[in-house]
């Protein structure tokens, strides 16, 4: 690896018997494929000089994005295995004679065993498929030739093919085709213009982008960071082009156009999923946990969506990091618009002690910063937690009553659960509330659900709350107790 103590040496050669034996053979990948220049992240970025870290860290989309390839080790576990080794198959593949006289012709025929499918491979055999850093590499590499086991995989912006299946997949296009739909969201082709109208996206491509981006959300948490503070800055290459596309703030891993859907996040695992150790972001943000998040709304398509909380100002603060750039991703061909509007251009600055902040409020924002805070506030029906009664109290959720309407029940659901804070939550429930946000269905017809999040109060008072959970309850119960819902602005931290 490359280090403040021989950036020198390295800068003038890098011997081949000093490298690894995954560093080799990406070498020998890059020779015989006719290319010259070869980026390996350890070799390229000072790991001892959080400087050129934090540096190198902003350029990351582009260094993918401007390749010709990308090699995926999937077979590796670290740099000491080889990818241009034996390969792991069932049997060795057996040369066969065949000979057929209806056609006169003879010869020999290798018959090996069956291959693992494209998605065996890729998602579960893969050991680059948990590491969080790794997903926007290879969504923002125009192709990617991956290295596994068994067999070598292609994919680009037009297909992807396998050894184990030699008929080419066309890459699946958002909002077109249901028998493509197979897992989109990580596609190479979601920065191709083909879903635009007149250089701008329809409303229902917009709706798909935004969908695309919660899924991309949901499979980014399942991945591990070996640190956890890099649990925005890993994503943020991958925010920069969505928010290109949409042409839209960015707060906290949320598109403020759909703020309303951004917030209903919860944790999948609720019971396992911690705090994160230091400051990552506002208990609103879905990246404020340390663990595999989901968006339910995504399983839940084709009902009428309406927003019932009013948003009043959204902000977040920043530390900065890295320079300024003179420009982003640019156009790599193959059908990619590039990026041209998202430069860094600096905004006003806010001095906060020692640390220069920045407000996101503007589109120019550089999302590779560190948060250091921010709030929401919002308007909308509120009512105190205490108005229910508890009917089951799980190890991590709540179902709750209404104490004057016999209309259904409440389920909530924890952020963060164990026996010992849902019964905090139950002891002091007469300071929690609940902030309708969101709802999905016919409210006339008493069809649908209703989102909203569970608050606790801060100890600056009672108009300012963290978030702290999600309810889920029947339209019903909103239609029958109208009057019990009471209009209330809160800012959330």
């Amino acid at each position: 690896m490359t280090t403040a103590g021989n950036i020198h040496e390295m800068e003038k050669s890098i011997p081949m018997s000093i490298l690894p034996p995954l560093f080799q053979d990406a070498v020998v990948i890059t020779r015989r494929l006719g290319f010259r220049h070869l980026w390996i992240d350890s070799l390229c970025i000072i790991q001892d000089s959080p400087e050129d870290w934090d540096h190198e860290v902003t350029q990351m989309g582009n260094i993918y994005a401007r390749s010709s390839l990308n090699i995926a080790a999937d077979s590796s576990k670290n740099c000491s295995d080889s990818i241009l080794g034996q390969r792991h198959l069932a049997f060795p593949p057996i040369k066969i004679a065949f000979k057929s006289h209806k056609h006169q012709i003879s010869g020999t025929m290798l018959v090996r065993p069956c291959l693992d499918s494209w998605d065996d491979v890729l998602q579960y055999a893969s050991n680059l498929s948990s590491r969080a850093w790794v997903l926007q590499e290879s969504m923002l590499a125009s192709r990617t030739l991956h290295f596994c086991k068994q067999q070598m995989l292609w994919e680009c912006r037009s297909l992807r093919i396998a050894e184990s299946c030699l008929t080419p997949t066309a890459a699946p296009i958002p909002g077109l085709r249901k028998e493509h739909q197979d897992d989109w969201s990580l596609n190479k082709r979601f920065l191709l213009s083909v879903i635009m109208k007149d250089d701008t996206y329809s409303t229902k491509a917009r709706h798909l982008l935004f969908l695309q981006w919660y899924t991309v959300v949901e499979k980014y948490s399942l991945r591990n960071l070996t640190i956890s503070h890099d649990r925005l800055p890993a994503l943020a290459s991958l925010a920069y082009c969505f928010r290109d596309l949409l042409k839209d703030n960015y707060h906290c891993g949320i598109f403020a156009s759909d703020l309303h859907r951004g917030l209903l996040w919860q944790t999948q695992d609720r019971v396992s999923a911690r705090p994160a150790a230091s400051f990552l972001a506002p208990s609103w943000s879905w990246a404020s946990v340390d663990g595999p998040v989901k968006f339910l709304f995504l399983r839940i398509r084709g009902a009428p969506w309406q927003c019932h909380a009013e948003i009043l100002e959204v902000e977040t603060f920043v530390r900065n990091r890295g320079k300024d750039r003179e420009d982003d991703l640019p156009d790599t061909g193959d059908g990619v618009d590039s990026p041209d509007s998202i430069r860094r251009k600096g905004t006003t600055d806010i001095d906060h002690g020692e640390v220069s902040t920045r407000s996101t409020t503007n589109l120019e924002l550089d999302v590779h910063s560190h948060v250091i805070g921010g709030f929401i506030i919002l308007c909308g029906p509120w009512r105190a937690a205490d108005e229910w009664n508890i009917v089951m109290n799980n190890e991590d959720s709540l179902s709750l009553k209404d104490k004057d309407h016999d209309d259904g029940e409440v389920t909530c659901f924890f952020d963060l659960a164990s026996p010992d804070r849902i019964e905090q939550w139950v002891q002091a429930r007469n300071t929690y509330g609940f902030l309708h946000i969101s709802s999905i269905g016919i409210p006339t017809r008493n069809e649908g659900q209703v989102m909203a999040l569970i608050l606790e109060p801060t100890l600056r008072g009672p108009e300012e709350c963290r978030r702290v959970g999600i309810a889920f309850m029947a339209f019903k119960m909103i239609n029958s107790a109208t009057q019990s819902w009471r209009k209330r602005t809160v800012k959330i931290i």
